[in-house]
């Protein structure tokens, strides 16, 4: 759809593995050109690892505009200029959208006037280097027109984060999938028909720290009742070494399947039972939305704005924190409850996926840009 407008988003983002920053930008960008906005994309290409970008890039439909931009370096100033450039050339006011800390530093390094607001993703601050990176997108987050939070637990956070700053707008992330009622309807008579029949339990996310996978499956270890699950790991990361070698231990002993990183998991979800979410920071998970309008319930840690979603004990289970006992009290609820959990979150999925859509997003991204513009 060509725009009419006399504006145009420049989203800049340097894409990682496929996972929700990248789905949120994916989905987003799409959002915005079904709008009439005609975004343009500058994907920032890591000359390290340019599979990453090129993944990423594969996922646009050929109608949006994408740019390349490769990068050598965390503090690029060749890059500054080729940003710098590409912006000059445009012949409308610019919107200028950065998703991710690259983005974001780079370019407030730009000396253009031009508006430029940031979505905020969330912080893990796993490592002191990770820390230092945080603190110094803040310090570039107080220099935006504008910030988007993904939730109201996240603009809580940045308002202590940022002050005195207060130009932050929540703008939820959205569902990505585009088949959630299919795996409905496929899931519609998904029942547990007996005691003996094993609970499918499935992870999706990168395999880092703070999405908490180790301290999951040494817990799963503990369970006296894990012959009755099974898991389902897709995703790949820093850790996937780790966990592949701690389940190959004597006391681990639980039916697991590692899948690696899968671009499309929404097939997967079809035959799963539960999502879990053992994750020790979130804003608000695309997995968690995705999981939920598929009609799939989750058990999670109660962090970032997972409960705004997920209620305890309705459409799946709020742990504490990823202690043993917490862990061991939501799956025995889990074997209890699971039939009727399923029921809830079915029944409210169809409401769910409305309330969370690509165009939703798209609609209050767009009404931020022309209050900011008029």
């Amino acid at each position: 759809m060509a725009s009419n407008l006399n504006y145009r988003p420049v989203i800049v983002f340097a894409p990682s593995v496929l996972a929700g920053a990248e789905k949120v930008v994916i989905t987003g960008t799409e959002a915005l050109f079904a709008l009439g906005l005609d975004p343009h994309l500058i994907v920032i290409q890591e000359t390290r690892l340019p599979k990453l970008a090129q993944n990423f890039i594969n996922e646009f439909s050929p109608a949006i505009k994408i740019t390349i931009l490769e990068s050598k370096k965390a503090l690029d100033f060749e890059l500054i200029s080729k940003i710098k450039t590409l912006l000059k050339a445009e012949d409308k006011q610019i919107i200028l959208h950065t998703h991710g800390f690259k983005a974001l530093v780079t370019c407030k390094l730009i000396s253009l006037p031009f508006l430029q607001v940031h979505t905020h993703h969330g912080n893990t601050s796993h490592t002191f280097k990770v820390k230092i990176y945080e603190w110094l997108a803040d310090q570039a987050m107080k220099r935006c027109d504008h910030v988007f939070a993904v939730s109201k637990a996240m603009q809580q956070q940045l308002y202590k984060s940022l002050s005195p700053y207060k130009k932050i707008s929540v703008v939820e992330n959205m569902l990505s999938f585009k088949n959630s009622h299919e795996i409905r309807n496929y899931r519609v008579d998904k029942k547990i028909k007996s005691e003996n029949q094993k609970i499918n339990f499935i992870f999706i996310g990168r395999l880092s720290p703070e999405k908490g996978l180790l301290p999951f499956l040494k817990n799963i270890s503990r369970l006296t009742i894990k012959d009755k699950i099974s898991l389902t790991v897709l995703g790949d990361g820093p850790e996937m070494l780790s966990a592949k070698e701690y389940v190959l231990t004597p006391e681990f002993n639980c039916e697991i399947n590692f899948l690696g990183f899968v671009s499309n998991p929404s097939d997967y979800l079809k035959d799963a039972d539960i999502l879990v979410l053992p994750s020790f920071t979130e804003g608000l998970p695309m997995t968690l939305i995705e999981s939920l309008c598929s009609g799939i319930p989750v058990i999670a840690n109660d962090v970032g704005a997972i409960k705004s979603l997920l209620h305890h004990n309705q459409n799946g289970f709020l742990t504490s924190n990823n202690d043993f006992s917490e862990w061991e009290k939501a799956i025995k609820s889990c074997l209890e409850n699971l039939n009727r959990w399923q029921e809830f979150t079915m029944d409210h999925a169809q409401e769910l996926t409305e309330n969370y859509s690509a165009q939703n997003w798209g609609i209050k991204t767009k009404f931020i840009y022309e209050k900011l513009i008029s």
